[in-house]
């Protein structure tokens, strides 16, 4: 069930920010794409699924695909509570380049579903993570500390800031596709699992 919720949040901040533009993502389809994936004009195609599937993996192999990294799914309660001074929801942030700009367009849309929490350390850029909405739950991405900074509470405070603005919408399941697994078990995460992607990549 909870699988289900995080790949429909997955897909809806994909569709949010875009993606590439010479990449193609299959994400989390209920029906396994047929050899008419072969013609698209991306130069890399890829397809997640939320659990492993040796089906699913066979016939991905025959069409060329190759099996790639495998996301870890981990979750923890969305929780009120203090949010660190350090820690803003700005509605502008000169430091990001054009593609950052655009996604901070995201905050302004209404209903606003996409929530930038913001660090910043004697007032200089320290990190931050991206809040979304969808499916009655928040996933958590983009989760970034500078690394002069790193081991001052930011990450933490960041998290902390992001799972209070969820409960005050109401949210109570934070979700996230984790890289640094000891820093999210660390901050009250578990792990739901793994699951799986694949790659065609075309010269």
């Amino acid at each position: 069930m909870l699988r289900g919720l995080i790949a429909a949040n997955q897909r809806s901040w994909m569709s949010a920010t875009g993606g590439r533009r010479d990449e193609l993502l299959i994400l989390f389809s209920e029906t396994p794409p047929g050899p008419e994936v072969l013609e698209a004009e991306a130069r890399t195609v890829g397809c997640w699924a939320v659990s492993p599937d040796p089906r699913l993996d066979a016939h991905l192999r025959a069409l060329g695909f190759e099996p790639g990294w495998q996301p870890h799914w981990m979750t923890a309660p969305a929780e009120a509570g203090e949010v660190d001074p350090r820690v803003s929801e700005p509605a502008e942030v000169p430091e990001y380049d054009d593609y950052g700009q655009s996604l901070l367009a995201l905050t302004r849309q209404r209903p606003q579903a996409s929530f930038l929490l913001l660090a910043r350390e004697d007032g200089a850029f320290a990190g931050h993570v991206w809040l979304h909405v969808a499916a009655g739950i928040g996933g958590l991405y983009d989760m970034f500390v500078a690394e002069a900074l790193r081991r001052r509470g930011i990450g933490t405070a960041l998290v902390r800031a992001a799972s209070a603005r969820a409960a005050g919408l109401g949210i109570e399941t934070l979700t996230l596709n984790a890289e640094a697994e000891e820093f999210w078990q660390a901050v009250g995460f578990r792990s739901l699992g793994h699951g799986q992607t694949w790659w065609l990549h075309r010269a």
